[in-house]
């Protein structure tokens, strides 16, 4: 802190809490210098007490003694202008903006890892079905067990790849329109050994 910042202060402090003493500043100055915090710290304690009439309970607090000496040396002599917030005051909104910002920082973080996690789903997803459309390919048996006998169907070989939830439509033997679902998907790998059966359930929606 420089010498003059130093000197304001002190000057501040003096006139507010004794007046009278203001020569001994000189003094003070020259002996704390490179030592502020401990001026300002010992001369709160000798004269920010309950029953002085300037008291001031948050200046007793060594956070907020820093926050002084900052103040001084870019120029600004809280102290004694009423008009801008307490040192106090301005700390408190300074640990909410600081607290904000992790907040902020926090939640950016988990919307990136939520990102993160949904696509590496997406891809685990994407090579379990690829794996199990190469099993149908290679070593699978296919079942169709439609549900709907309103009228003849032909079902096209592409629904052997079709998921749970899929709806088609595809004309019946009399050229109608039928509007059909996947119910259900179903493998058994007990009933033979080598080759799996996977079994689609098929109705109308």
């Amino acid at each position: 802190m420089e010498k003059n910042a130093f000197l304001i202060l002190l000057d501040d402090l003096y006139t507010k809490y004794t007046p009278n003493n203001k020569k001994d500043i000189e003094h003070i100055a020259q002996k704390y210098l490179g030592q502020e915090l401990d001026a300002i710290y010992s001369f709160l304690v000798k004269y920010n007490y309950p029953k002085h009439p300037q008291y001031n309970p948050a200046l007793n607090d060594v956070s907020v003694m820093k926050h002084l000496l900052k103040d001084y040396s870019e120029g600004n002599r809280t102290i004694n202008n009423d008009s801008q917030p307490s040192i106090e005051e301005r700390i408190k909104s300074t640990v909410v903006k600081e607290t904000e910002s992790k907040f902020v920082n926090t939640t950016e973080q988990l919307q990136q890892e939520i990102s993160k996690f949904k696509i590496e789903l997406k891809n685990e997803v994407n090579d379990v079905l690829n794996n199990l459309k190469q099993i149908d390919s290679n070593n699978g048996v296919i079942k169709l067990n439609l549900l709907y006998t309103e009228s003849e169907l032909k079902l096209p070989k592409a629904i052997e790849n079709f998921n749970i939830g899929t709806r088609f439509l595809i004309k019946d033997s009399s050229n109608k329109i039928v509007a059909l679902e996947i119910k259900d998907v179903f493998y058994d790998f007990i009933t033979n050994e080598d080759r799996f059966v996977k079994e689609i359930t098929i109705d109308k929606f």
